[in-house]
């Protein structure tokens, strides 16, 4: 860069695009299930009963707590709710895109091409439409990736316990980032029998994570009547990932077919009724269900651990109804743009592979292993990945360098 106004410059238009293109897809593109999972529903019942649930009579662990609790600051009801939402949105996302931009140049690859990526993501343009956690984990994700790299290159008490503090509230966004969190803790750990400065900041990063989990844990135990870490909604997503059916329909019809899913989630909802406010039990019972499945169709089960980490990082989106011309268009064309960010994520790991397993890079291929590990096992679409595009921008800008990024 030719000093740091043409840099600031192009920042702020990659900025303007970011926020122009989110707007527009909100106006444009209304979702029909805004709130599809609950959690403006969840933020309405804390703010107008202050009890974390759908229904303020049964309290609930089935969703992570951070992105409702967030709502119920905003204000999660009125005529004007959706739009604070979808503004709340947008101000996280310029967040995102500073913080690549910064990160990136900070790496060594190119910051307007990796913040450009991040603008006009597809999946984080749609996402940003939903009241859903996929652009605050977004957010969560690349700042704990950058206070992790800061932290491991000049280790500090106080970014120890920046990092854990960050990684903690990614895991009340989402429970994936508990594994991020565990591999980290456990790389830092091993690094600090060579690295004695580093023993303090991995005791406050640990810390950080407990400090932000903790009164999560402590307020399942007192009203779920068990120490929940993450939440009740693992259970169904392992058994949804793994049943006879979902075996069956690959064997059968393969993975490009999507599966409908309507069999299962009348048994779950049976299993419900069964267990009425018992959100622990039916949790227990779908993981012995999916258990069951893996055991009986190991060869099955195979099968859809290498659907599910495909799926986690497949270009085309499924057609899931008829689609005419203009939505076949717009399909086919998001596939085009995710196989050109594909194959510069793989020139970028070339590039880079002097730094990968060091901490310039670790922090985030740890985190890549961690959304792996855990969709190898539960249910994964394309949206699973969205967390991961900010750092996997700065990995397909590194891929548009000329030279090998790295220490000589």
């Amino acid at each position: 860069m030719n000093g740091k106004h043409p840099a600031y410059t192009r920042l702020a238009i990659v900025v303007c695009l970011a926020v122009a293109v989110r707007w527009g897809a909100s106006t444009a593109l209304p979702p029909e299930r805004f709130d599809a999972d609950q959690y403006q529903a969840i933020a309405t019942t804390l703010v107008s009963h202050h009890v974390f649930a759908t229904f303020p009579e049964h309290p609930t662990a089935f969703r992570p707590p951070l992105y409702p609790f967030t709502l119920a600051l905003l204000g999660p009801t009125g005529a004007w709710a959706k739009m604070r939402i979808v503004t709340f949105h947008i101000v996280l996302t310029v967040l995102t895109v500073v913080i690549t931009f910064r990160l990136a140049h900070r790496l060594g690859a190119p910051p307007t091409i990796a913040a450009t990526i991040v603008a006009l993501d597809p999946i984080l343009i749609r996402q940003s439409t939903f009241a859903m956690t996929e652009t605050l984990a977004a957010l969560l994700a690349i700042a704990g990736v950058w206070a992790l790299i800061q932290l491991t290159e000049q280790p500090r008490w106080s970014r120890g316990l920046a990092s854990g503090i960050l990684i903690g509230l990614a895991c009340l966004c989402r429970p994936t980032f508990l594994i991020w969190g565990g591999l980290v803790a456990g790389v830092l750990s091993v690094q600090c029998i060579r690295r004695s400065s580093l023993r303090p900041t991995t005791l406050m990063l640990v810390l950080g994570i407990g400090a932000m989990i903790g009164p999560w844990v402590v307020r399942n135990a007192i009203v779920m009547g068990h120490p929940i870490i993450a939440t009740t909604h693992g259970g169904y997503t392992l058994w949804l990932g793994n049943n006879a059916d979902f075996y069956e329909h690959l064997r059968t019809e393969g993975p490009a077919v999507p599966w409908d899913s309507a069999e299962l989630d009348a048994r779950f909802a049976t299993l419900n009724k069964q267990n009425e406010h018992d959100e622990r039990g039916i949790d227990r019972e779908c993981y012995s269900r999916a258990k069951s499945a893996i055991r009986a169709d190991p060869s099955g089960f195979v099968i859809a651990v290498g659907v599910r980490v495909a799926r986690l990082f497949q270009p085309i989106p499924n057609q899931v109804s008829s689609e005419g011309l203009a939505m076949r268009t717009i399909r086919y064309g998001i596939g085009i743009w995710y196989l050109l960010i594909g194959g510069s994520v793989l020139a970028g790991l070339w590039k880079t592979r002097r730094d990968l397993f060091t901490s310039r890079y670790l922090p985030g291929l740890l985190l890549v292993v961690a959304f792996i590990g855990l969709h190898a096992f539960y249910w994964c679409n394309m949206r699973m990945r969205a967390p991961l595009m900010p750092w996997l921008a700065i990995v397909a800008a590194a891929g548009w360098t000329r030279q090998t990024l790295g220490d000589d």
